[in-house]
């Protein structure tokens, strides 16, 4: 989601006019009343109406605290599951027993992984976590094997809500505010990709991961992954087989997230330039301490020409955006950068992308000299593509960034020697961060709210870019609300995100 001081400021005073008035408040007014009707809360036999009526009533403490995380999306119709957009986009296909499996059990997991977050997050509870995870296992159970469980999903599948909001585009005008932008977000793009060619002689620290968080046998590793990968015996007789899916147990997330964890080479011009680690002070306000280099990683999945891929995302935090100007909108408090790699189905890197914590600036780099860029995009504002080729089969990249804005400016293979060490942890940390006791009853806060926004890091450019539908632009937000694009609509998770932006691959050899 490019962006520019030029021109977009022009675009926010252009397109805010009084002419509008009282008729488009109006039109605003009648789409927001048509709400839709509550779905019914439980369809579940008798013997399990309790274990339904206690996950729901949690649900109602976390909401009444405000405790909610947001990451996922959790339905009163479905208490034992939370959704993102990758498993709703599999809907279609549990017509397969096998799928079916997969698929609940990865629903479960990621309400297993929302309900500990939000537990920890409640400033007080009468609810027991082990009752409340032993009830959903029990629900999930019988979801397993009952056919109106499946009837009912497949005929209403759940429909993850979009991170655009559609009255902002109305009252801002959006069809004429694009035509303003698409020379700025143009400009942009080229601005980035002449940073890329630039020599740069600021000084640079550089971090590497800890040795251990490297396989000490690489080739070992890399036989054992493709075990992971590959799919499963498939031959069920019918005409359509079920939808391969590495479904990766925690062992095995945690040793391929640690294998493949990129070093980063950082231009160092202040302090804010400096990776840090996410921490809440005495007064519960949210810091990043430079003392503490850390990267924050998780898994997920993308598809892909009809593959499942594995995903492996790593989130580092700075302190602040350093401001280019006396008045710069884009500057301001935290900011973050998320890279992920995509592997192919032989667990080699295929793809990798990037964007910044408010989903601004994606840029998709092919790592795979087989696989080639679409010609003409039909995304009317594609992310900025690049290529980025190994040499040999590597064990992880190395990120550079510039300093102030902390933009990639390259991505390599080369080893980084004498560099500061650099922890990997997980990324659900950043959802329960420890509150000095002595403040608040609270054992745990999240860093973003209950929305998924870091509202602290609200940046000026909110003012005059708010005719795109994205909310507060320039904001750091929680992974799973990454709005990518300003003309259109994209999300940095959508389950086919690369597919209009790529070829189709050819068959791999036997």
């Amino acid at each position: 989601m490019a962006k520019t001081q030029t021109n977009f400021t022009a675009i926010g005073l252009n397109i805010c006019h009084s002419w509008r008035g009282a008729f488009v408040a109006m039109g605003c007014l009648l789409l927001t009343a048509c709400s839709s009707v509550p779905e019914p809360t439980s369809y579940y036999p008798e013997h399990l109406h309790h274990c339904t009526q206690e996950l729901i009533n949690f649900k109602n403490q976390v909401k009444q605290e405000n405790v909610t995380d947001a990451q996922y999306m959790w339905l009163e119709k479905y208490p034992h599951l939370a959704f993102d957009r990758f498993s709703l986009s599999l809907v279609d296909t549990l017509s397969e027993p096998q799928n079916r499996a997969k698929w609940l059990e990865y629903t479960t997991q990621k309400a297993t992984e929302q309900r500990s977050v939000e537990f920890s997050n409640l400033s007080s509870s009468q609810f027991n976590l082990d009752r409340l995870d032993d009830c959903a296992q029990k629900l999930s159970s019988f979801s397993q094997a009952d056919p109106i469980f499946w009837q009912r999903l497949l005929e209403t599948p759940p429909d993850f809500p979009s991170d655009y909001q559609l009255w902002q585009k109305i009252v801002g005008v959006y069809p004429i505010a694009k035509i303003f932008a698409q020379s700025s977000i143009d400009a942009e793009k080229q601005r980035l990709l002449q940073g890329m060619k630039e020599e740069h002689d600021n000084p640079i620290i550089q971090y590497v991961p800890s040795p251990q968080s490297h396989s000490s046998d690489p080739l070992e590793f890399a036989r054992e992954l493709k075990k992971w990968l590959e799919p499963e015996n498939l031959n069920t007789g019918k005409m359509t087989p079920p939808i391969h899916w590495p479904l990766l147990n925690s062992t095995q997330t945690k040793q391929l997230l640690n294998h493949f964890a990129p070093s980063w080479q950082v231009e160092t011009l202040s302090q804010d330039d400096n990776i840090g680690h996410v921490t809440l002070n005495k007064r519960v306000k949210p810091i990043i301490d430079t003392t503490s280099p850390t990267m924050y990683s998780y898994l997920s999945y993308t598809r892909f020409y009809g593959e499942i891929l594995v995903q492996l995302n790593y989130n580092v935090w700075f302190p602040r955006r350093s401001a280019k100007s006396h008045f710069d909108p884009y500057a301001g408090e935290f900011d973050a950068v998320l890279v992920r790699l995509t592997l192919n189905r032989n667990g080699e890197p295929y793809i990798l992308d990037s964007i910044h914590s408010c989903g601004c600036y994606h840029m998709v780099f092919n790592l795979d000299p087989s696989l080639k860029f679409s010609e003409l995009p039909p995304d009317p504002e594609p992310p900025l593509t690049l290529t980025a080729f190994p040499d040999k089969k590597p064990l992880a990249p190395t990120i550079t960034l510039s300093a102030k804005e902390h933009m990639i400016t390259q991505v390599s293979w080369l080893p980084v020697v004498n560099a500061k060490p650099i922890t990997l942890a997980p990324y659900h940390q950043l959802k329960r961060l420890p509150v000095h006791k002595e403040n608040t009853d609270n054992k745990t806060k999240s860093f973003f709210d209950s929305n998924g926004m870091l509202m602290a890091s609200a940046r000026a450019e909110r003012w005059f870019l708010w005719p795109f539908g994205v909310p507060s632009p320039g904001t750091m937000r929680i992974t799973g609300h990454h709005a990518t694009a300003f003309i259109g609509e994209r999300h940095f998770d959508d389950a086919f995100i690369f597919e209009p932006f790529f070829v189709p691959p050819s068959a791999p050899k036997p």
